[in-house]
Formats: C-alpha cells, structure tokens, sequence
C-alpha cells in the first residue's frame, strides 16, 4: 500500500531568566511511496514526498522601553526547511516583531508589527524562488474586560495590501467554563 501518511511536530520552550524566553521545534511530514507515472500514465517506479522543519526562537521584555502603564516585547525566529516532493528544495528563512501593551489606558490596547518570511527561498531547476515576505500590522482595544476589537494590515511583498477586522466577546459559562463569540471581516 502506498497511502502511508504521518505528519510529526514537536516544540520546547524554556524561560532563561526573568524576562526572556528560547523555543525551538521540529516539524516532520512523510505521504510514503507513491507510484510514479509520466504524462502518459506509464509506470517510473516510486517517489516519496516528504518535508521537515527545524526551527528556533526567541522572545524577551524589553526593560527600557517598559514602565508602569506599557509592556513592549521584542522576538525572533529562524527556520530550516527541506522538501523533497518531486525535486529538492532547501529554505533559510526569518521573522522578526515587537509588540506592546498599554493595560493603564482608558481602553487597554495593544500594537504589534512583524516582518514574516525574509530569507532564502527554496532552488528549484536552477531557479530558486521567493519567499512569501510580509510585513504586517496589528492593532486591538478592549472597550469592556469581556470585548476586544481588533484590526490588522498585512502587506505582501508581491501581492495587494490587505486588512481585517474582528472582534471576540468573552462570556462566562460556569464556574471553570467561558464560550468566545467571534466575527470578523477579512478584504
């Protein structure tokens, strides 16, 4: 049988000090062997499509630029891909953020900003191709402790700006249980 399929994730993080976190992960997928064919549905053996992920990062409150009424973080990851689906492909590849937190505000409300995907695309037949790199922005209010609106802009390198907008209300459902309505809009 050639259906065999597993996907294999495994991640840790660990706190190294007071104000900073490490993480690392893996992450593995394998179809099994799959005959073969060439456009005229002629029989070339087997291949076998699989892919892996190793990953690492890092996160850590920023000391200076927080203070009584605001938190800021600061994170980065790194990640090597390898496929082998048809052809072989390696990936080098980065995000970078920061967030903050101004709890003490009349409405409470955060700010994050990221670029996703800056690096080194996979080569394919002498042409390596680009990676998917964005920036984005992200903002949220609460307006009551059980309501948070938010919007986000996303601004691909290679394709149109987009935003979304939503909003997620908490309700209490028990003692130990809470139900989340959510909705949002996305262009």
């Amino acid at each position: 049988r050639y259906n065999l399929r597993w996907d294999y994730l495994q991640t840790y993080a660990q706190r190294i000090n007071d104000i900073a976190v490490i993480a690392a992960g893996f992450r593995h997928m394998d179809a099994g062997s799959i005959p073969a064919t060439d456009a005229n549905g002629v029989g070339r053996g087997y291949f076998r499509p699989r892919s892996y992920i190793w990953e690492a990062g890092w996160g850590q409150y920023i000391q200076d630029l927080s203070d009584s009424e605001k938190d800021v973080t600061l994170g980065a990851a790194f990640r090597y891909a390898h496929s082998d689906l048809v052809a072989h492909g390696d990936v080098f590849a980065g995000d970078v953020g920061m967030q903050t937190f101004h709890y003490a505000a009349y409405l409470p409300w955060r700010f994050g900003a990221v670029i996703q995907n800056f690096g080194k695309g996979p080569r394919y037949d002498f042409k390596r191709e680009r990676l998917p790199m964005r920036g984005r922005l992200g903002a949220a209010v609460e307006p009551t402790k059980f309501w948070v609106v938010s919007l986000d802009g996303i601004v691909p390198l290679s394709d149109e700006p987009s935003a979304a907008l939503g909003t997620e209300i908490t309700l209490d459902a028990g003692e130990n249980a809470r139900a989340f309505l959510r909705a949002g809009l996305d262009s």
